[in-house]
């Protein structure tokens, strides 16, 4: 491991991953729908913006431990939203299996791709000097086996690789850079959607 760990990342991550299991399983079992999703999305954003302005104990005490500073000063929570908001895009556009590798590639692929890249990586990323090569070639492989689980591995594979590809870039829409959680699983459902129409 290269340098001291970075514990906030990884406490962060691991909620990440907590998070994405929860969901995957409990879509797998249909205990959420689509109609849930929503509803949580907008209790999210109410407790956002009501957490700029008033000081909530249990969220201040959550965001103070997952939340990066950035975040906390514009949108709280940001990163929870946007997970909900791209998981309800496409439950409501793509199929249930889509779905489900959609989620894993985000919940492992992006994770591990942090961790391993942060802590192990040695040689920079050629395309985003604040990312290492291995995190990203490793996060490609955890989130296709992850998404396998789900659809065929070849459509596996070059979905995670592409929106494994495109998160490492760190893609801005003028001068705003696109959240992680809302790239990764759009990308992903988007690509094995295409590959599967092929």
């Amino acid at each position: 491991m290269t340098g001291n760990a970075d514990w906030f990342e990884i406490h962060r991550k691991i909620f990440h991953i907590t998070l994405g299991i929860a969901l995957v399983l409990t879509i797998y079992f249909d205990l959420l729908k689509d109609w849930m999703v929503f509803a949580i999305l907008i209790i999210g954003v109410i407790i956002s913006i009501s957490s700029r302005y008033f000081d909530i104990p249990l969220i201040r005490q959550f965001l103070g431990k997952f939340e990066r500073e950035k975040h906390l000063k514009n949108i709280p929570g940001q990163g929870v939203l946007s997970i909900f908001a791209a998981l309800l895009i496409i439950m409501l556009f793509f199929d249930k299996d889509i779905v489900l590798a959609s989620m894993m590639i985000w919940t492992l692929g992006d994770s591990m791709s942090a961790i391993i890249g942060r802590h192990y990586g040695k040689r920079k990323h050629p395309f985003n000097d604040s990312r290492m090569i291995l995190g990203t070639i490793f996060g490609m492989i955890v989130a296709t086996l992850g998404a396998w689980i789900f659809v065929r591995f070849w459509i596996a594979l070059v979905a995670a690789c592409i929106a494994m590809a495109l998160e490492s870039l760190e893609l801005e829409i003028f001068g705003i850079g696109i959240d992680d959680n809302l790239l990764v699983p759009i990308i992903s459902a988007v690509v094995m959607y295409l590959v599967m129409m092929i």
